[in-house]
């Protein structure tokens, strides 16, 4: 879902099954969360060259999963040495975190436009001040493919437009092939692991704010 209206509906990718004849670079930011190892499998069947950011203990999954190569965000010239290897000529980059504004923008071309596109609320402002030359895009919810009125924030209900919903329908009917050829292959799940129950799953959540979870999807049983 998230994959599908962040990657292709609002950064219009190439689809997978309409590759790039010619490859070109794309950054995604947080290759070892959840959102990260979908994207990056999607990416290289669209023809892509896969550039990802994770800690250093995830670079052999994120490169078993299709990655080209392979940068540790903590890295004091992460940027720098992503916008080395790709000779100032990256002009997508797809932040699965909401905290990559910084090190996309600095690490995409300053001569050509580019797009940055994000899963979470992000700095727009930092965005902008490291690279003019990159449009940051408002941050896509996946609720909007429900077709229903949700609240975001206790806000007044959203009401998402339809046409969210239509593309979902579409793109699901694409990748459930792939899923069950195991050209995407889903995130390894992990079951019960802080606990069983919601008791556990509220666990899992406060390892997930510790910023403890990655490379793996944590399931919890009701």
């Amino acid at each position: 879902m998230t994959v599908g209206q962040g990657m292709y509906k609002r950064l219009k990718l190439p689809l997978p099954s309409e590759p790039s004849k010619a490859p070109f670079p794309i950054l995604i930011y947080g290759g070892s969360t959840a959102t990260g190892m979908v994207a990056i499998q999607f990416a290289k069947l669209s023809g892509l060259q896969v550039l990802t950011t994770c800690s250093s203990h995830n670079f052999d999954l994120v490169k078993s999963l299709g990655a080209n190569a392979v940068f540790d965000y903590k890295s004091s010239t992460c940027a720098a040495d992503i916008k080395a290897l790709t000779q100032n000529r990256l002009r997508y980059s797809w932040d699965c975190t909401g905290d990559g504004a910084g090190i996309c923008a600095a690490a995409m071309s300053d001569a050509e436009t580019g797009v940055y596109g994000t899963i979470m609320p992000a700095d727009y402002e930092l965005l902008s001040k490291t690279n003019p030359m990159v449009e940051g895009q408002p941050f896509m919810r996946g609720y909007d493919t429900q077709g229903e009125d949700y609240f975001w924030f206790g806000q007044t209900p959203v009401t998402p437009d339809v046409e969210e919903m239509k593309y979902y329908q579409w793109f699901l009917e694409l990748t459930q092939p792939l899923l069950e050829s195991g050209a995407i292959k889903p995130p390894r799940a992990v079951v019960n692991r802080t606990g069983a129950g919601l008791e556990g799953v509220l666990k899992g959540l406060e390892e997930m704010k510790l910023g403890k979870i990655s490379g793996e999807k944590l399931v919890y049983t009701i």
